[in-house]
């Protein structure tokens, strides 16, 4: 299997901006402002407002800054944090020089000051830093940010295409699941639904040894992402995908439709009937629905970058990996996520229990 690597997110520009301030794990950061071509238009989903009223659903405080959308997400001791994800279309839109975007800044940080934020998570083309802050890595709440690498199908080939250009392995288990009776319904996020869903993926985080968040928030995902019946002014729709053999549940998945993109969000499977493989015979199906009603693309979300697919930090990515690439596709790089600094003294505090909590 051969993907393709697409990094329309690396940018071509000699200036380099030297950030402010002096806390550790800062470097100086190049800065684009060449090549304006966006990839994250493909990530609208978590700039919707489909996903700005889930936020609200789970309790989180929200608000718009020119059009970017900014969450606020608490921390202890009546703290919070301020994160504004997949912001890139956002910025491709109406930013095309330094100092647009420096003024962009500012006004989100003064909004993140009113609401007195440590930090501000972004995931930006021009990542430089304002006077009096700074720019880092993540090192309060890491897991918590977007992944810098994700992978994606083109939708436009037509079906036969698509099969042909998947690894045969995958190829030949979506036929395997067919012939061995396994059914894909669309379900419609009913109780008894969530019930199934729900279980498979409690299910797969036992397995893998992996948290899932509380079941209220799937439910809550799927009320604000759904379309409303007879609406076209939902920027939002959302699939749940429930795989069935002799009449039992063995595996479900969720996907997002956003402008031209079905993303997959989360998904389970029962060990018991893997033999089945109906993972394969339900992200098929997805990705034939989400082709039929137009999308252009099928984005199965996180992927291990292969420079670091060995360390530490990746090695349980390595089968989830490995299955996404398997129907073919290509690698998609966004600017990584980096945390400007608002209150410095509080963000040391909080990255030090980081590092002495097991």
């Amino acid at each position: 299997m051969g993907g393709r690597t697409n990094e329309s997110g690396r940018f071509h520009c000699s200036l380099v901006l030297r950030l402010c301030g002096r806390m550790e794990g800062t470097v100086p950061i190049r800065v684009s402002c060449g090549d304006m071509t966006s990839n994250a238009a493909h990530h609208k989903l978590l700039q919707s407002s489909g996903w700005e009223q889930f936020q609200h659903a789970v309790g989180r405080t929200t608000v718009r800054v020119d059009g970017i959308l900014l969450i606020q997400a608490p921390l202890p001791l009546r703290r919070c944090y301020v994160s504004s994800p997949r912001t890139f279309a956002e910025i491709n839109s109406h930013v095309a020089r330094v100092d647009q975007f420096l003024a962009l800044v500012e006004q989100v940080r003064a909004q993140a000051e009113r609401v007195q934020a440590v930090s501000w998570r972004l995931e930006w083309p021009f990542t430089v830093a304002p006077t009096g802050t700074a720019l880092t890595a993540p090192r309060i709440l890491r897991r918590l940010r977007e992944p810098e690498w994700t992978w994606r199908v083109d939708l436009l080939p037509s079906e036969d295409t698509l099969l042909a250009a998947m690894h045969e392995k995958c190829r030949y288990n979506v036929r395997l699941a067919q012939r061995k009776g396994v059914a894909v319904r669309t379900a419609h996020g009913t109780p008894a639904d969530m019930d199934v869903f729900w279980s498979l993926l409690q299910d797969t985080a036992q397995r893998q040894q992996i948290h899932t968040h509380p079941r209220p928030y799937y439910d809550a995902m799927i009320r604000a992402l759904q379309r409303p019946r007879a609406s076209d002014a939902h920027d939002t729709d959302v699939r749940l995908y429930i795989a069935e053999h002799a009449g039992v549940p063995i595996a479900a998945i969720l996907v997002a439709y956003c402008g031209e993109t079905a993303t997959y969000l989360h998904g389970g499977s029962a060990y018991a009937h893997r033999a089945l493989v109906a993972p394969q015979l339900l992200h098929w199906t997805a990705m034939r629905d989400a082709k039929a009603v137009g999308m252009r693309w099928y984005d199965f979300g996180g992927i291990a970058p292969e420079s670091d697919a060995a360390s530490h930090d990746f090695a349980s990515w390595a089968g989830i990996t490995e299955f996404k690439k398997r129907f073919g596709g290509e690698a998609m790089h966004h600017p990584p996520t980096l945390d400007l600094v608002l209150r410095p003294f509080w963000y040391q505090g909080f990255a030090l229990l980081a590092r002495l909590r097991p």
